[in-house]
C-alpha cells in the first residue's frame, strides 16, 4: 500500500474518531421523554454508613477513634482497639418509603489474637 494512501486512510479514521461523540450527542429539544436518568453508581447501598457516630459526623469514619464499625471504614484500626473482643449489629430500613420489606443489616465483629493481631 502506498504510503500516501495509508497516511490519508489515517487521517480520516482519526477525524471519525474524534467527532464520533458529536455525531451521536443528544438534540436536547425540550422534550423530557427522550432523556434517561441513570444510576451513577452501581451498588449505591456501599455508600451508606453502618454506624449513627461516622454517619453523624459526614461519613467521616476513617479518620474517627478505632470502634466496632472500623471494619466498614478502615480495618487496620482494629489494632488501637482497647478491648479484647466486640460485636455489633446494625439495622437499617432502607426505601422504607418505597417497599417495606428491604433493609439492610451490618454485622460486625473482632477479636484480639495478641499485642498486633485482631
Amino acid at each position: 500500500m502506498n504510503f500516501k494512501i495509508f497516511k490519508s486512510l489515517l487521517l480520516i479514521v482519526i477525524t471519525l474518531m474524534i467527532n464520533m461523540p458529536l455525531l451521536y450527542s443528544e438534540n436536547d429539544n425540550g422534550s423530557s421523554s427522550d432523556k434517561v436518568n441513570t444510576v451513577t453508581t452501581a451498588v449505591p447501598f456501599l455508600m451508606i454508613t453502618p454506624d449513627a457516630r461516622a454517619g453523624g459526623m459526614g461519613d467521616a469514619g476513617v479518620s474517627s477513634l478505632p470502634d466496632v464499625f472500623s471494619m466498614h471504614w478502615n480495618p487496620a484500626k482494629y489494632v488501637f482497639m482497647e478491648s479484647q473482643f466486640g460485636a455489633a449489629l446494625s439495622y437499617t430500613p432502607w426505601l422504607r418509603n418505597i417497599i417495606d420489606d428491604i433493609n439492610l443489616a451490618y454485622l460486625t465483629g473482632y477479636k484480639r489474637l495478641d499485642r498486633h493481631q485482631v
